[in-house]
């Protein structure tokens, strides 16, 4: 493409050159990202963010069920919002499952 675009004068040589050169730069580039794409994501990290969400869970419902005694329905409004805080946690747990494989198996 740059060299038909320096036989019709678009560019000149010197800007043919400089466009072959970052080409064959971003071209190296993504290479190296392709491969990455074959890595595991770290054993430790899944089990971290398992582990992380087994206790922030019950940590959090447990300081809702003791939290703001004067609002007029505690159980309902501490339970919505452990039901919403929950859906949230394991949604981020499985979109974290999800990250090796992104596009699934194409």
């Amino acid at each position: 493409f740059v060299n038909e675009q320096l036989e019709l004068g678009h560019v000149t040589a010197m800007e043919a050159w400089s466009l072959q050169n970052q080409i064959l730069a971003l071209r190296a580039k993504l290479a190296s990202l392709y491969e990455y794409k074959d890595q595991p994501i770290p054993f430790v990290y899944i089990h971290m963010v398992y582990l992380l969400t087994s206790v922030y869970l019950p940590l959090f419902s447990y300081s809702m069920a003791l939290s703001e005694p004067n609002t007029p329905c505690p159980e309902a409004v501490g339970g919505m919002l452990v039901l919403l805080n929950l859906i949230f946690v394991i949604g981020i747990r499985v979109l974290g499952s999800k990250l090796p494989d992104p596009f699934g198996a194409d």
